[in-house]
Parts: C-alpha cells; structure tokens; sequence
C-alpha cells in the first residue's frame, strides 16, 4: 500500500511555535506561576519596551534561507473587510497602502454580505500600486472566494453552499474554527488555523479596560492607550494565545487530502477610541465608526484639560485606532507558495494547500521550507510522496 507523507500541518505548526516563543518578555513566567504573562501586564511600557528589544534583536541575528523548494513566498492577507462591511470604513487605498508598508503581495477581501449589494461583485479584483486584490465574502461561517464572481444563494446548508462553491471552481474555508460544528464537510479548501478577532474575544480584562465606567477606569484606559502609541505592533501582538484546538481541527481534515491552512486576520480597522469635544466642558467617546460610547466631563476630571485643553465642540482631540490595518497586517499572515507571482498561480496554491502560517511581526519568515525527502525525490507543503516498495514517487497538486 502506498504510504502518503505529507508535510503541511508538522511545518505550520514548527513555524507557530517560532512565532509564540521568540518573545521572552510574554512568555516568561507571571507572578502569579501562570506560564502566560496576563494580557494588561503584557501592556505595561517595560514589557512592551523590551517585546521591541527582542524583535531588534532577532531582526539582527536574521540569515537568508539557501533551501531552495522551487517556489516564490508570497505574503498574503485573508479575510479582511473593507468600506462594503457594516462593521468597517476602510477605503481601498488604506488598504493597498497597509499592504504595500507590510510587503503584501496580495489581499483576500471578506466582505460580509449585504442585502442591497452582491460584495463579491462590487469588490475589488484590480491590483493597487502593485498590490493584488481578490473579492469575496464572510458568511455561513465562512471565507468564500466564488469562482464566477458572484455570491450563491446563502439560505442553503453548509455541505450545499460549499458544493456550489466548487461547482463555480472557487474557494471555500471555515472562519473562526472556534465556532464551527460540522468538521464532516467534504469540498473544503481549507480553513483559518488562527484568528485575530477570535483571540481577543476572550480577553475579558483587557475588553473590560476598554469599556471604563468611572474615572479610575479611564486613567487606566488612557495608559493603555498611550501604550498603543508607543508600541503599537507589540501591543497587537500581546494578545496571542496558541490555537492548539485549531491546529488539532487541522490535523485532522489533512488526513484525507492537503487543505490550505490561513490565517483569519479579521482586519476591519474599526476599533479604538475617538474623543470630540463638546459644549459645557464635555468630551464626547466614540468608536471608529462613528458610534457614541460614553461622555467625559472635564470639570469632574481636571486631567482632561491637562491632557486636551479646554474641550472645543466638534474639535477632535484625540483618536486611537487600536487596530490600523498596517498594524493588523504586519502582525500575522498566509505565506503561499506559488511558481510564478499571479492570481491564477496563488488560487491553484491555495487550493493545493501551498501555505503556511507566520507571525511576521516577530520576525520575516520569507523562505521558510517544509521538506519530506525519500530516496531522490523532495516533496513541500502541498505535495505528495507516495513510497510503494522501492519506488517513490512525487505529486504537486
């Protein structure tokens, strides 16, 4: 019987471990004997300051890679929203720009459906100051890339909306795996192995610390966030937490073929904290959408005019974005390998599941390799080797 080696879970997960452990100013051990230094004391200007001092460090020890596999490295964004999301005003030129700053080849739009609107058809599929743009949606509980450039009927269970997918030769993976039931599914091209969002949703004490409800709350709030200022990729980063029941999900679906493994990075640029001056020495809190939060009065909270001056109406005194796409960006990707830099060429690796997954914000992975070698032949993410006897033999999907 033929014996398939396959070497993509075993090499994303080598290149996660890299990422979670580069930092010894997060993983080092907390008062508390806890392995994992709490979130808000990872937010603190010496932890944050010497997270840099790691990150230069590694940046300076860094050597190119002499493996040779074959294959470009593209860095790739998945499941990012734009002005079409509810939930998001991102312009494509913040975009392409973001992605430009980050070494992006290309991004994968996730737009979420709208009633009035097909987001696949009105996304953007032309390329940016060198920047590549795929169109597609997040819905069902999924990433959706159809291939005839328009969304299906949505009101259809999970194993008929993924057949339609692959009936339209487009691409299909599972968003926020944390949330999925159904791992039976057959047609998948794959799924997230990580996802921004989804990692801070379980921070309660720092979700807590951005939603302040007395003046106490909002000195803490304003230390956070003057630390977003300092250090806002280290920031991001504090976060992280390792997806051990997603690279287990993952595992799993590659027994039966080479599913793409991503990363969701969920980008929206849609959080933090704007504040607007008001009549009567109020300070008006809104998000980045325009939504009103709260009201600061700076009568009651002398530091306010301190830190603003005397609040002017309609003068914005202060904006925070927590969560810029740059920064987003810069903080985890989808590595894919592909023959030649195309659209064509990064679908059929992505379906292939020529990938991997890298916190680039660590350091730059690019040239990384995951090898399987028998006899003569050398296989990568992606590919086959199926000994039968003594004979071997290769096959790229």
């Amino acid at each position: 019987m033929a014996k398939v080696l396959t070497g993509t879970s075993i090499g994303i997960l080598l290149a996660m471990l890299v990422g979670a452990g580069a930092s010894r100013s997060y993983s080092q051990t907390a008062a508390s004997g806890s392995s994992r230094v709490p979130t808000l004391k990872r937010l603190e200007t010496a932890y944050l300051k010497q997270a840099h001092e790691d990150v230069a460090a590694l940046a300076a020890k860094r050597q190119a890679v002499s493996l040779k596999t074959g294959f470009q490295d593209l860095r790739c964004i998945i499941h990012a929203h734009s002005y079409l999301s509810h939930d998001s005003r991102g312009t494509i030129a913040e975009i392409a720009a973001a992605a430009k700053s980050a070494g992006v080849a290309a991004v994968l739009l996730t737009n979420h459906p709208k009633t009035d609107v097909d987001v696949v058809t009105a996304g953007q599929t032309d390329a940016v100051d060198g920047v590549m743009f795929f169109a597609g949606s997040e819905t069902n509980g999924f990433l959706v890339f159809p291939g005839d450039g328009k969304l299906p009927l949505l009101n259809v269970g999970e194993q008929e909306l993924v057949k339609s997918i692959g009936n339209s030769h487009g691409l299909i993976f599972i968003a926020h795996p944390e949330e999925h039931k159904d791992w039976s599914l057959t047609g998948l091209t794959g799924t997230e192995i990580y996802n921004t969002h989804a990692d801070f949703k379980d921070e309660s004490e720092l979700v807590a610390a951005l939603r302040p409800s007395d003046a106490a709350g909002y000195g803490k709030l304003l230390s956070v966030l003057g630390g977003f200022k300092a250090y806002p990729q280290e920031c991001f980063a504090a976060l992280f937490d390792p997806p051990a029941e997603n690279l287990a999900r993952f595992d799993e679906l590659a027994k039966d073929g080479s599913p793409a493994a991503i990363a969701g990075n969920d980008s929206h640029q849609n959080t933090g904290f704007v504040l607007k001056g008001e009549s009567d020495s109020k300070i008006a809190v809104e998000d980045p959408l325009g939504e009103r939060l709260g009201t600061l009065d700076a009568v009651k909270n002398p530091i306010l005019k301190t830190l603003f001056g005397e609040p002017v109406p309609g003068k914005e005194l202060m904006r925070r974005i927590l969560d810029p796409y740059p920064v987003s960006f810069h903080y985890v990707s989808t590595h894919v390998l592909v023959k030649e830099q195309s659209r064509d060429e990064i679908l059929r690796s992505l379906k292939a599941g020529r990938t991997y997954v890298a916190f680039d914000w660590i350091a730059d992975p690019t040239g990384f390799a995951f090898l399987i070698t028998t006899g003569s032949l050398t296989g990568t993410m992606g590919s086959s080797v199926k000994e039968e006897g003594d004979r071997a033999k290769r096959q790229d999907h």
